[in-house]
Order: C-alpha cells, then sequence, then structure tokens
C-alpha cells in the first residue's frame, strides 16, 4: 500500500510548473511550522514546576514537561499531527528535485535536523 501510495503522489511531481511548485511548497512550510508548534506546545500545556523526588529513570505521569492531556487524549492529538508533519517533510523533499545539487542538499539536510527535532520533541 505504501508504494502505490508513494507512487500515486510522487509519480507528477516532475510535471509541476514552477509557480505551483512555489505555491506548494509555502503550502508545505506552513504544514511543517504548525504541526511542529503543536507538538512543543500541546492542548493545555505542559506540566510546569520541578520534581526532584523521583530518580532518574523511573517514569512520573505527572512530572514536568509532560502534556497535561491524558494519554488516549494525547495520543489521538499527536498521530494525526505526526502523519501531517512526515507527510508535508517528504512532499517537500520530493518538491526540492529540480533544484540545483547544492542548494537541494543544503535544504534536505536542514529538513532531517527539523525531523529529528520534531521526532525527540
Amino acid at each position: 500500500y505504501v508504494a502505490k501510495a508513494s507512487s500515486l503522489i510522487f509519480d507528477d511531481v516532475d510535471n509541476i510548473s514552477s509557480e505551483d511548485r512555489s505555491t506548494l511548497l509555502i503550502i508545505l512550510g506552513l504544514l511543517l511550522t504548525a504541526s511542529f508548534q503543536v507538538t512543543l506546545s500541546p492542548p493545555g500545556g505542559v506540566l510546569q514546576g520541578e520534581n526532584f523526588s523521583k530518580s532518574k529513570g523511573s517514569y512520573d505521569a505527572n512530572a514536568p514537561g509532560k502534556s497535561v492531556l491524558g494519554e488516549v487524549y494525547f495520543l489521538r492529538f499527536f498521530v494525526p499531527t505526526y502523519v501531517v508533519f512526515m507527510t508535508a517533510f517528504f512532499l517537500t523533499v520530493a518538491l526540492l528535485k529540480p533544484f540545483p545539487v547544492g542548494l537541494r542538499t543544503t535544504l534536505q539536510i536542514l529538513l532531517a535536523f527539523l525531523a529529528i527535532c520534531f521526532n525527540q520533541s
């Protein structure tokens, strides 16, 4: 299914006009930015404060930095956000194909760092 979906999405990328490519890159940039931001600031925010009572490595659901949302609600929020980010990421990389090699490689490296930061957040 992934290969079929990939071929449907990426087969006509080379046939996109320069103006349409620019518009798509702007839209994808907005999707990347928005999905990254909502991951850093989930609905309800994150717990604040300091927690010195727990030892390292133990799990504390009420530890600072954890989402205020319950686990199920957080997953309902995070999974679609992750799908949007990754789809926008790969579409952006695909749209960079006609750019000069040096510029394209630089942008791909920067996007890879963004994806790593997104995953870590």
